[in-house]
């Protein structure tokens, strides 16, 4: 099943050069297509766009870079911080022309927003880790009792509120609709050893983070297995703003004391939105009416705007102030 996908934003000019080229679309996701590379039956082409969506729903709009900022974020993360984890990326940058048709090379759009990973056999769980409270994470704590995924947590949290240590708190993994709490302790009883590694993940990720004033209030990792029997392997985005919650400690020690969370440096401006205009988590993706009206909102040329900027500020903040083609240049050997 995919994604309900406007039909302006569903297929650009480069997912017709793929086509074209033989590479068989295996999966659309809300913001990402997965390819198969012929010659390659291991490995896939997953190309991130410039879509946004906000509860579960795709906007009728793009957002310029957007693409480019999760796919350097992911390679960052997991070229510079996560050198000790199994995961799935391949090639990335001016590298994953040694696997594309020879009338796909050198193609910046490419180059800049499509990873050539693994093929693993996917968890079907969203493998969320918090450090915070907040979100969909608080709604819980305050709606059972402080229960949150099967965890006791402490009286007493708001929004906002740092966790005595961070917590494993996974979800469904919903194509299609909104992803539902799991109780953590089901999710580690068949799949030994997940919440340590997520944990694990998310620590290293959280450490490199504050060492740049940030912190990663909340974050989702997918993994999967080369085999039955392998290991756990990073899938996926890590750590880009569609994935994660990072915050700025400065920012975050403001509003804290107000028992407030800090403005995350993420989508939630578009969410807030959206929000204004009807689109909330009680339409139906299932009701002609509902889709006709998320697809028709006009997304304003200031909000797409402020979401580039956003992207491009927290990208640059993790590449220790290296601006986005600068990254893309020394780091994936574009040229820009």
């Amino acid at each position: 099943m995919t994604a309900l996908i406007p039909k302006n934003v569903e297929l650009t000019e480069v997912i017709h050069w793929l086509l074209r080229a033989g590479l068989p679309e295996l999966f659309r996701g809300k913001v990402r297509h997965t390819f198969g590379l012929p010659g390659h039956p291991d490995l896939l082409l997953q190309y991130a766009s410039n879509r946004i969506s906000i509860y579960d729903w795709v906007l009728s709009a793009l957002v310029q870079d957007k693409g480019a900022v999760l796919t350097a974020m992911t390679v960052f993360w997991l070229t510079k911080i996560l050198t000790t984890v199994p995961h799935h990326l391949v090639a990335y940058g001016s590298d994953i022309d040694a696997y594309l048709p020879e009338e796909l090379r050198n193609n910046r759009e490419l180059q800049t927003q499509a990873l050539v990973v693994k093929k693993l056999q996917m968890i079907p769980v969203e493998c969320i880790v918090r450090g915070f409270l907040t979100g969909s994470g608080l709604e819980a704590y305050l709606r059972d009792n402080g229960m949150l995924c099967g965890i006791q947590l402490p009286p007493g949290l708001h929004d906002g509120s740092k966790l005595p240590q961070p917590i494993f708190t996974p979800t469904t993994k919903a194509q299609v609709g909104h992803d539902e709490h799991l109780e953590a302790e089901d999710v580690i009883k068949e799949y030994p050893g997940i919440d340590a590694l997520s944990l694990h993940v998310y620590t290293l990720i959280d450490e490199a983070a504050m060492e740049r004033g940030f912190a990663l209030a909340d974050t989702k990792f997918e993994f999967g297995r080369e085999n039955a029997n392998g290991v756990f392997v990073l899938g996926d985005e890590v750590g880009t703003p569609d994935s994660s919650r990072l915050w700025n400690m400065d920012e975050w020690r403001t509003a804290v004391a107000r028992q407030k969370a800090p403005q995350p440096h993420d989508k939630q401006f578009v969410r807030e939105w959206g929000l204004s205009v009807g689109i909330t988590n009680s339409l139906k993706e299932d009701n002609p009416q509902d889709v006709a009206f998320v697809h028709s909102v006009v997304v304003p040329a200031s909000v797409l705007d402020d979401t580039t900027r956003i992207y491009r500020e927290i990208a640059s903040q993790m590449f220790d102030g290296m601006e986005l083609e600068e990254f893309q240049k020394t780091e994936m050997g574009i040229l820009v």
